[in-house]
C-alpha cells in the first residue's frame, strides 16, 4: 500500500482525535482509508504509525495508570490476539465488525446517559475479562479498540488515567501484534516504509490534540470520549451493512 496525500490526511485527523481522546486512530484512519483499501492492508499501517503514539501518552500519564487494570485487561489482549490475526489472514469479518459495532455503539449511549444521570458503576472481573478476550480478537482482526476503551473508561476515575491505563495496554498488545502480523507476513517492507513516512504526521497531529486536550474540562473529555465511541460503533454497523448490498 503506497503513500497518498489522502492517508496523510487521515493520519493527521487519527491522530489528532488521539490526542484528545487518548484512542479513537484506528476508527477514524480506517474509516477514511477503507475506501480505497482492505483491512488487511489498512490495519498494519495504522499499527506501526500508532506504537510510537500508545508509548507516549502511556509514558505521559505513568503516575495516573491502574497497573491492575492494566495488568489483567493487557494478559487478555494478548491471548486474544491469535484467533483475531488467524481471522483477518483468512476470513471475511464483516458480520463481526457489524456485530462490534452495535455492542460499541450501545456501550457507548449507555455510557452518555448514565453520565447525565450523575451514574458510574465499575465492571466486575467476570466483565473485564471478557471484555479483554473479546478485544484481543477484534484488535488482531481490526487493530480497533473501542470495546477496550469503553471498559477502561468505566475502571478509571479520570480522563488521564484512562489515556494512561488504556495506551499502556496497547503498547503491550502492540508488540504482539506487531510479531504476528511480522510471522503471518501480513507486514510487508513496503508496510513499514509507508508507516515510517507518515510518522512526522502522526507525531504533529498527536501534539496538536494534546494541545487540545490541556484545554477541554474533565467532564467534556468524558463526554467526547463516549460520543466517539457511540458514533464509531454506529459507523461500523452502517458500513458493513452497505457492504453486504
Amino acid at each position: 500500500m503506497q503513500l497518498s496525500p489522502i492517508m496523510a490526511v487521515a493520519v493527521f485527523c487519527a491522530y489528532f482525535a488521539k490526542g484528545i481522546c487518548g484512542f479513537g486512530n484506528t476508527l477514524v484512519f480506517g474509516s477514511v482509508m477503507a475506501f480505497s483499501a482492505d483491512n488487511i492492508n489498512i490495519s498494519p499501517i495504522d499499527l506501526i504509525v500508532s506504537y510510537p503514539s500508545d508509548i507516549i501518552i502511556a509514558a505521559r500519564k505513568r503516575k495516573l495508570i491502574d497497573w491492575k487494570v492494566f495488568a489483567i485487561m493487557s494478559a487478555c489482549m494478548l491471548v486474544g490476539n491469535l484467533p483475531g490475526v488467524f481471522l483477518l489472514k483468512t476470513g471475511d469479518a464483516r458480520v463481526l465488525k457489524v456485530v462490534f459495532g452495535l455492542v460499541v455503539a450501545a456501550i457507548g449511549l449507555e455510557a452518555i446517559l448514565h453520565r447525565s444521570r450523575g451514574e458510574r458503576k465499575k465492571p466486575g472481573l467476570p466483565v473485564m475479562l471478557i471484555v479483554g478476550l473479546v478485544s484481543g480478537v477484534l484488535c488482531g482482526l481490526f487493530g480497533i479498540g473501542a470495546l477496550m476503551a469503553a471498559c477502561v473508561s468505566r475502571l478509571t476515575d479520570s480522563a488521564d488515567a484512562f489515556k494512561g491505563t488504556h495506551n499502556a495496554i496497547f503498547a503491550v498488545e502492540g508488540v504482539m501484534r506487531i510479531t504476528l502480523y511480522s510471522l503471518t507476513g501480513i507486514i510487508t517492507l513496503t508496510t513499514v516504509k509507508t508507516a515510517l513516512c507518515l510518522m512526522p504526521v502522526m507525531l504533529l497531529a498527536l501534539w496538536v490534540g494534546g494541545l487540545v486536550s490541556k484545554r477541554t474540562s474533565e467532564k467534556h473529555a468524558r463526554l467526547i470520549i463516549n460520543i466517539m465511541l457511540a458514533i464509531s460503533g454506529l459507523y461500523l454497523c452502517v458500513a458493513n451493512i452497505v457492504s453486504f448490498i
